[in-house]
């Protein structure tokens, strides 16, 4: 048999999981043909925008003509498809029942790997994130004279977009540039054309806060960035930053981007060079923290709205990170050190030392601690995907998970052994998550 060359992706090598009710911990993934209905993905319409239409004047040099001005960009329509499902005998099938809740469908592309295993066993993945039903049509019903098969098409709206990811191929970056711990570090700009200065595709900018050596040494905290992808990188020095202080997180509050120091009791700002990406200089802002309530971590809800996890219980606001903070919880949830701070919505949760677990659902203006408790070690990794759907990770190892806003937490079985502690959560979309350990 003559050897396929597989340069492109062909339909037999594509394989589907079903995830009935969405994505969460607690809704079962099916592979499709074993645990589930055979199925097939039918032409999938993602549409990047809506109509484009022209905004026309009169030339004003040549009679009779137009001059284009501009256009007029309708917003895209929800992506859709149609899936195929031919029914096995034995019971009445899923889909054929009132379909109120949504479904994701994960197709799995690969050449060499077992094509059953969600997780591992493919190249690429497209999701089809949380579909909503409006429409079935069953086909090849009572014959005549025929035995065609079974089959059920049923039109789905992806409210939770369609998209695809690839395996991480992990590579290291800036070796010579590092010579401390990297703390942080995040990813700043969105998604720009050339018309706005220098094309970006969102993944240019990067800032690493690298730390301290520690006491009297010379080496100090600095941000190192790129502006091309990781391929240069520069130093930012922390002007006014003394030697040996700590810090601890890197954030981006609208064009300024923030240190933690939290040894300083402060954070430092700086503008973004919105053309190059360059940090400006940096400016300390201490105002508003309160002694020995050192702040630890950061979430940047909006530019008017960034908070700050602290010792004691404390968490801050800034509405005006040039301003300083005001206190919004002087530890009357809890008096343990807030390591970690996220939120989706109006929906916030700060978690820290000996398990603490606090939420708020009105934006800050109280706290109490979530009924479920995370026991006795220091919960220092936090993913908020839905004011429901929570992830934790502590100093001992374990990953947590929540469905119900923190009444319950299950416990997360992670593959390979010995993790003495979980580093960071991450959910950059429902369906996705990273857990560094």
């Amino acid at each position: 048999m003559p050897t396929q060359s597989n340069e492109v992706v062909t339909q037999n090598y594509i394989r589907a999981f079903t995830q009935r009710g969405g994505p969460a911990p607690s809704n079962l993934v099916r592979f499709a043909g074993a645990d589930e209905q055979y199925l097939m993905m039918g032409d999938i319409s993602r549409p990047d925008r809506g109509g484009v239409t022209a905004i026309n004047v009169n030339d004003p040099r040549r009679r009779g003509l137009y001059k284009r001005v501009g256009a007029t960009y309708d917003a895209p329509d929800i992506p859709n498809a149609t899936v195929t499902f031919k029914q096995k005998f034995g019971g009445v099938p899923w889909y054929q029942l009132r379909l109120d809740c949504p479904i994701s469908i994960y197709e799995s592309i690969g050449l060499c790997k077992d094509p059953a295993d969600p997780l591992n066993g493919w190249e690429t993945l497209l999701i089809a994130s949380q579909g909503i039903a409006s429409d079935k049509s069953y086909k090849g019903r009572t014959p005549f004279d025929s035995s065609d098969e079974s089959t059920a098409d049923v039109s789905f709206s992806w409210m939770g977009d369609v998209y695809s990811v690839g395996q991480l191929t992990l590579g290291e970056l800036a070796a010579v540039d590092v010579t401390t711990e990297v703390v942080d570090i995040v990813y700043g700009g969105f998604q720009a054309c050339s018309d706005c200065g220098a094309a970006n595709d969102g993944t240019r900018w990067i800032y690493a806060l690298q730390q301290t050596a520690g006491g009297s040494s010379a080496v100090n905290a600095k941000v190192l960035y790129s502006t091309d992808g990781g391929a240069t990188w520069t130093a930012s020095a922390l002007t006014g930053l003394g030697v040996g202080v700590l810090t601890n997180a890197i954030e981006i509050v609208g064009q300024y981007l923030l240190v933690l120091a939290k040894s300083e009791n402060a954070y430092y700002v700086a503008p973004i060079n919105q053309l190059t990406g360059a940090p400006g200089s940096w400016t300390k802002v201490s105002a508003g923290f309160v002694a020995s309530k050192t702040p630890n971590d950061v979430y940047v809800e909006s530019p008017s709205r960034v908070y700050f996890a602290a010792d004691g219980g404390y968490i801050y606001l800034a509405t005006d990170i040039l301003s300083g903070v005001t206190v919004q919880s002087s530890g009357n949830a809890t008096v343990q050190n807030l390591l970690r701070i996220r939120g989706v919505g109006a929906t916030l949760y700060a978690v820290g030392a000996a398990g603490a677990s606090l939420k708020s659902t009105n934006r800050g203006q109280t706290w109490a601690a979530t009924t479920g408790t995370q026991g006795s070690a220091s919960v220092q990794a936090l993913a908020v995907v839905s004011p429901l759907i929570v992830w934790t990770g502590d100093s001992a190892g374990v990953v947590r998970v929540t469905e119900n806003g923190g009444e319950t937490w299950s416990l997360v079985t992670l593959p390979g052994a010995n993790i003495s502690e979980i580093q960071d959560v991450v959910f950059p979309t429902a369906d996705v998550g990273y857990i560094a350990a």
